[in-house]
């Protein structure tokens, strides 16, 4: 199942104080001869991203259409700066997103009361715009396009600020850059601003995934950015990259916090019969100083599975002191094909501990001591090839519950 091509974006919190930290950029007046051509322009720039023959492997993107796609995106960002010169002080956010797809976004018009026909799956088969208000700071604006792509879409971020002496300002451009296969899009992009730190700083948090033709299973690229010397160059300061098991839209969750990013989806189990977990990475944000924390996972059956599958750096993090936990996870963890089959219980154990066990290829399971509550934070104290002595509760494993 792919995600649909409409943006559903998770907007945060933003600092009211962006202008003090972005590049200054010239308020332009309110020209409707501009903005006529302007979205003249998108509207032609569009006709010759879709004129672009498909290659035979239709995930590939050569370097005509990769061209195609970047201009009709500049010429996007153009429109939308001359709509914004044009935009009211307080919008009415859904008829301004509706105008800016009139002006731009349609090849033929719908006759009233008739469903809108299905966009052709090509490059530029479909144009939508989404204007948000960030929550609690009415002076921000910002605006998503969406432009559809063979097998997905890409969307770009433009932010805006009403300039004191009236108008909007341009504040940060966030978009992927030029790409070779349809993946490097950002599809379904979500995003969350942050509140303003102690120093007045904010950061915009992006998340997307990477369209694809015939799988469930997506990159999901992440992003926190600042703003930078101009709009169109923000400081990214932080990148990611996990992989997301499309379905519920809403299992996508992006949350910027004043010093914090978290992310939450649905992705792989290392146990088949589970096939799908909650993954949850949360980061702490210092300035430009980015670092995972907990939670790391919505259980302790979750927990195991991440920290086995987890970068020992990470890992090492959630661990107790024991010298052998490293050595246990360089055998276990993936990239080292770990022995590993299905999860096979879960106890509770004397001492406030938890012991889950996961079944081997060969030989006995292996037994992993847990300290923490049901919902965490955990620590992994102990892994072994047997049962801890002490650990006589109830399996309480539950497949697909615990």
């Amino acid at each position: 199942m792919r995600l649909g091509l409409n943006l559903l974006a998770a907007a945060g919190l933003a600092a009211s104080a962006a202008a003090a930290h972005a590049a200054p950029v010239a308020v332009p007046g309110c020209s409707k001869s501009a903005v006529a051509a302007a979205g003249a322009a998108v509207r032609t720039a569009r006709t010759e991203l879709a004129a672009v023959p498909l290659e035979a492997d239709e995930t590939q993107v050569p370097p005509p259409a990769s061209q195609a796609i970047e201009k009709v995106k500049d010429r996007l960002r153009a429109f939308v700066r001359a709509e914004m010169a044009c935009a009211p002080a307080s919008p009415d956010v859904a008829a301004l997103a509706d105008a800016m797809a009139a002006r731009s976004g349609f090849f033929t018009v719908v006759a009233p009361g008739q469903p809108a026909p299905e966009p052709p799956d090509r490059h530029g088969g479909s144009l939508d715009y989404a204007v948000h208000r960030v929550d609690g700071h009415p002076a921000m604006l910002a605006v998503v396009a969406t432009l559809g792509i063979k097998c997905g879409s890409d969307s770009m971020l433009m932010l805006y600020e009403r300039a004191k002496g009236g108008g909007w300002r341009e504040l940060m451009v966030r978009r992927a850059g030029p790409y070779s296969e349809v993946k490097g899009g950002w599809g379904d992009l979500r995003f969350a601003v942050s509140p303003k730190d102690a120093q007045g700083r904010w950061f915009v948090a992006t998340v997307s995934t990477t369209p694809w033709c015939t799988s469930a299973w997506q990159g999901l690229p992440f992003e926190l950015a600042r703003p930078g010397p101009a709009p169109d160059r923000p400081n990214v300061f932080f990148r990611g990259k996990g992989t997301i098991y499309l379905g519920d839209e809403e299992d996508l969750v992006v949350r910027a916090e004043r010093d914090a990013f978290e992310l939450r989806h649905t992705g792989a189990s290392l146990d088949p019969a589970v096939h799908s977990r909650r993954h949850v990475r949360r980061y702490a944000v210092s300035g430009d100083s980015v670092r995972r924390v907990q939670p790391v996972a919505e259980n302790v059956r979750d927990f195991v599975d991440e920290w086995i599958v987890s970068p020992w750096p990470e890992a090492r993090d959630w661990s107790g002191r024991d010298p052998e936990l490293a050595r246990v996870h360089a055998r276990l963890h993936p990239d080292h094909y770990g022995p590993l089959d299905e999860f096979a219980s879960i106890r509770a154990c004397a001492g406030g501990l938890t012991q889950v066990e996961i079944g081997a290829d060969e030989g006995p399971g292996w037994f992993f001591l847990v300290r923490g509550g049901d919902d965490g934070p955990w620590t992994m104290e102990q892994v072994a090839r047997r049962a801890a002595a002490g650990c006589a509760g109830p399996d309480r494993l539950g497949r697909g519950a615990e």
